[in-house]
């Protein structure tokens, strides 16, 4: 199972253990996909919530992909000293932020 399908599932046991339901592993296939569904809604409004709030949510620790764009910031910023901010906006464009 991969780490977001792993997310997906916690929200949709919170969601499960929220509304009183039996135990997850109780539920059918039918309803651990429409508590997935609905889980899945939930994340996906939240993140879009976050987003007009001008944030996004990026890995703990950076990619090599973050890295590399914070090494080679010179390339990218060519008309003066490229500043912490100008690294820390291009480490963040270079990760799979949501």
């Amino acid at each position: 199972m991969t780490k977001c399908n792993e997310a997906l599932q916690r929200v949709a046991r919170a969601l499960v253990d929220y509304n009183e339901l039996p135990p997850w592993e109780e539920l059918t296939d039918d309803g651990r996909e429409f508590w997935s569904e609905q889980a899945r809604a939930a994340i996906e409004a939240h993140t879009q919530a976050l987003a007009d709030a001008c944030y996004v949510i990026v890995p703990r620790e950076p990619t090599e992909a973050m890295e590399l764009a914070g090494e080679n910031i010179d390339k990218v910023v060519t008309d003066r000293i490229a500043t912490s901010k100008d690294i820390w906006q291009a480490m963040i464009d270079a990760s799979r932020a949501i």
